[in-house]
């Protein structure tokens, strides 16, 4: 698009977002609504004019080659608003500058893939990008159920009732020390001690324990059945 028509079709929709089919294609109802009022919020319609006549005037081509600062610029492959060629001709007059070519046709950066902006910028900044931190626990978690109450149940109900029947129970500790104090005094309060095969009193019930990772892996089994 020539820069005067987008200029014309900004300044006369401004206050309303509908520009984001230019400015950020992959924009979703929630963010239309919040950029509209972003815009009302920014300025009144007659800045937002007063402001597109000065920008539409700004040539900044004759200083570039005298900017001394290390720098790095940013394009989206697809941009609408501004061709791809505009970021890689302003690098090449920038001494010593380094363009990066990202994939994308939006020209908001907080919209689609942000991330690579903040990542090659802090490549750019410190040398290096930051691995994230893995998120991972031991934990363990406690089932208990009476035996043969699921079949029974299956014989009886629907399988969207079987999940809220009162036979079953199902607990999750970080630490499994507490899972076996919890399994111990439940079988305590139940009157009966559990034998090698998880069952006890008169009431047979079948406790597992295992000792899983956040990321869902099983490490080990603490309880038979």
């Amino acid at each position: 698009m020539e820069q005067q028509q987008f200029y014309d079709r900004f300044t006369s929709e401004m206050g309303t977002a509908e520009n984001l089919d230019l400015q950020g294609p992959s924009h979703d109802a929630a963010f239309k609504k919040w950029w509209a009022r972003f815009e009302r919020l920014g300025a009144s319609p007659g800045t937002w004019r007063e402001l597109a006549e000065i920008l539409g005037k700004v040539d900044v081509r004759s200083v570039l080659e005298y900017v001394q600062a290390p720098t790095l610029v940013l394009h989206r492959r697809g941009d609408r608003i501004s061709d791809v060629g505009q970021g890689r001709a302003i690098a090449e007059r920038i001494p010593g500058a380094r363009f990066v070519q990202l994939e994308g046709d939006d020209h908001i950066p907080i919209l689609a893939d942000s991330d690579a902006i903040v990542d090659e910028i802090e490549e750019f900044l410190t040398g290096a990008r930051s691995t994230p931190e893995p998120d991972r626990m031991l934990a363990t978690v406690l089932f208990t159920d009476i035996v043969g109450s699921t079949k029974r149940a299956a014989e009886r109900r629907t399988v969207t009732e079987l999940g809220q029947r009162s036979s079953e129970l199902s607990c999750f500790w970080p630490v499994g020390k507490r899972a076996r104090t919890c399994l111990s005094e439940a079988c305590d309060d139940a009157g009966g001690v559990v034998d090698r095969f998880g069952r006890f009193g008169r009431q047979p019930w079948v406790f597992r324990m295992r000792h899983i990772s956040s990321d869902g892996h099983r490490f080990a089994h603490s309880l038979g059945t």
